[in-house]
C-alpha cells in the first residue's frame, strides 16, 4: 500500500478543525422532546448495599453479558444516572454551547409496572413509551443483551455539536457520553451490579419513540445493568 503524506496530512488537519461542516445554524433548529407531560421529580432510591470504594471497583470491574432475572429497582438506576449527568454539567460546563447530554433507559425488567422507555434529564424524568412498544431483541445484534434489567443510551445533538466546532465538537460529544456511561457503569458495579458498554446499540428500533432523528439526537454510547446471574438463577 502506497502511502501519501500529503493526503494523510489533509486528513488530519481536517479533524483538528473546529469550523462547522454544514451550515453553523442549529439555534433556528429545535430538537423535539419525546413524549408529553410534565418532568416528574427523581424518586429516591432505596437504602443502597454497601458500596465498595473506588479502587475495589476499578480492580473488581467486569463485564458481563449473563445476567440475573431479578429485576433492578427503577429508583436506583435513575438515582445513579442522574448523579452521572449532573457530574457531566458540571465537569464539562459546555451544555450552552455544544449542547447537553440526552439520556435514555430502556427498563425491561422493573419494579411496580415501570417498565418502558424513560427520558432522564437534570430536571426530572418521564416515560415515554410502555414494555409493549419496545422489542427487546432488536436493541443490539448481541441479542443477549435482551436479558438485562435494562439499557441506558447516552444522546447527543450532533447539529449542535458541529455548530459550536465541527468535528471536534462532535469528537468532544463521544468522549462526554462514554465518560457519562461509564461513571454510571462504576455506579452499578460498585453496588454489585454487572452490565456491559457497548456502541453498537441498534438505534432504528427506538429511534421513533425517542425522537433520534441523527442529527438533533443521535445515541453515542450506550450500556446494560443488571444484578449478575448465579446458579441458582
Amino acid at each position: 500500500m502506497r502511502f501519501q503524506q500529503s493526503e494523510m496530512t489533509r486528513v488530519l488537519e481536517g479533524l483538528s478543525a473546529r469550523g462547522s461542516t454544514a451550515d453553523g445554524r442549529a439555534a433556528e433548529r429545535h430538537r423535539r422532546d419525546p413524549g408529553s407531560g410534565p418532568l416528574g421529580a427523581i424518586p429516591a432510591a432505596p437504602e443502597s448495599r454497601a458500596g465498595r470504594d473506588l479502587l475495589q471497583t476499578l480492580t473488581g470491574r467486569h463485564s458481563s453479558l449473563t445476567y440475573s432475572t431479578r429485576p433492578v429497582p427503577t429508583a436506583e438506576v435513575f438515582a445513579m444516572l442522574h448523579a452521572a449527568l449532573l457530574g457531566d454539567v458540571e465537569d464539562w460546563r459546555l451544555d450552552a454551547l455544544a449542547g447537553p447530554l440526552d439520556v435514555f433507559v430502556i427498563v425491561l425488567r422493573g419494579e411496580h409496572d415501570d417498565t418502558g422507555v424513560h427520558h432522564v434529564t437534570p430536571s426530572g424524568v418521564r416515560r415515554v413509551a410502555t414494555s409493549r412498544q419496545v422489542d427487546p431483541g432488536r436493541l443490539s445484534v448481541q441479542r443477549e443483551l435482551a436479558d438485562a434489567s435494562g439499557l441506558v443510551t447516552v444522546c447527543a445533538s450532533l447539529d449542535q455539536a458541529d455548530t459550536w466546532a465541527g468535528s471536534h465538537g462532535y469528537r468532544v460529544m463521544v468522549v462526554r457520553a462514554a465518560m457519562m456511561a461509564y461513571d454510571f457503569h462504576l455506579r452499578c458495579q460498585s453496588r454489585g451490579l454487572t452490565g456491559t458498554t457497548l456502541g453498537g446499540f441498534i438505534v432504528a428500533s427506538v429511534k421513533h419513540l425517542i425522537e433520534a432523528d441523527g442529527v438533533t439526537r443521535q445515541p453515542l454510547f450506550s450500556c446494560t445493568y443488571a444484578y449478575p446471574r448465579h446458579d441458582r438463577d
